[in-house]
């Protein structure tokens, strides 16, 4: 008898520190939570824009093919009625600026030329093809504006001229100067009939058409 209550203390003391070691494993841990709040950044919007108005003086628009003034002397003449010699015509071009903090010099401006309609003067050497000029820049493109306040003004040369086929001592000249320096005979009028009879029918009333095109001058293109 005294064995086996022996026997039945040890394993009542054995299975007591099982359930204990068991309960030790167990690991409590309160959660902890705190806040941090964020903005979001939006840029404002400011609006700049430009007003482009370009006018000819009256009259200016057009470039003359034509006999110089006083062109009365010689086997070939004028008699003026239609006009005289003009080879380059002004273009005034004012600029205005519209919104904030807003001036002519946030602009470049790009000057395009097309002469398509008479080009095939061009191709004949009767005229040059046109010469874009701003003061003494020419083959003038894209051009800052400089003006600190909101407006700018820029005069806009477009300048032609004789092509070589009129070409006289290393020059280009007007045809009444070219066929009067040759000697009067019936190769030389054939001739000049035939180029000033070209000429009529390539440039007479065609025209040439300006593009002024405005961009922010922090435009890469």
């Amino acid at each position: 008898m005294k064995k086996k209550t022996l026997g039945l203390i040890i394993a009542g003391v054995a299975a007591a520190s099982m359930i204990g070691t068991g309960f030790a494993a167990w690991i409590i841990t309160a959660s902890a939570t705190e806040t941090e709040n964020g903005q979001f950044a939006v840029d404002t919007v400011t609006e700049k824009s430009l007003t482009i108005t370009p006018s000819f003086a009256s009259g200016e628009g057009t470039i003359n093919f034509l006999a110089p003034a006083n062109a009365t002397t010689g086997w070939l003449t004028s008699d003026g009625l239609t006009g005289t010699e003009k080879l380059f015509t002004d273009l005034t071009v004012n600029f205005e600026t519209t919104g904030e903090v807003s001036k002519a010099s946030d602009f470049k401006v790009t000057y395009a030329i097309d002469y398509s309609a008479v080009q095939a003067a061009i191709n004949a050497n009767y005229i040059t093809a046109p010469v874009l000029k701003i003061g003494a820049s020419t083959n003038v493109t894209d051009v800052a504006l400089t003006s600190t306040t909101t407006t700018d003004s820029v005069t806009l040369r477009i300048e032609f001229g004789w092509g070589s086929a009129f070409e006289l001592e290393g020059a280009n000249v007007n045809t009444y100067t070219y066929y009067n320096s040759l000697t009067n005979n019936e190769t030389n009028r054939t001739a000049a009939k035939t180029a000033l009879t070209a000429l009529y029918n390539a440039v007479n009333d065609a025209e040439f058409t300006i593009t002024i095109t405005a961009k922010p001058a922090t435009a890469n293109n």
